[in-house]
């Protein structure tokens, strides 16, 4: 589609106007015909729409690219929120869970024990 709406773009353009029934006739050559053609147009300087053409492609790839790993990149920001919320949260129940049992005198070492918590994690 990009070639066709190149050529369009560039109808006076000789290097198109040359090579354009060249294309048109790919898709009648015999597999031998084909597979020598495609040899000897890769000996030849890339013409100045294919340079054009893979210009749009790597601009088209790379956008694509950027938007696929933004979205990859919010994905896995949501996973390591919810992972960072789910230890945060633990956290603070371990912490008033420490405190109520403080408040009923029960000493550290039985604190400690069942928390996990040291005192200076409850500062």
């Amino acid at each position: 589609m990009h070639v066709i709406e190149f050529f369009q773009r560039h109808p006076d353009d000789d290097e198109t106007r040359l090579l354009f029934p060249l294309l048109v006739q790919l898709g009648k050559f015999t597999p031998v015909e084909h597979q020598m053609t495609i040899k000897y147009l890769t000996k030849l300087p890339k013409p100045q729409f294919m340079i054009e053409l893979e210009k749009m492609a790597k601009r088209k790839g790379r956008q694509e690219g950027r938007q696929e790993g933004r979205e990859e990149g919010r994905v896995e920001g949501r996973v390591e929120g919810r992972q960072e919320g789910i230890h945060e949260g633990a956290l603070n129940a371990r912490r008033e869970d420490a405190r109520k049992m403080l408040e009923h005198g029960i000493p550290w070492s039985v604190v400690t024990d069942v928390t996990g918590l040291t005192p200076e994690d409850l500062r």
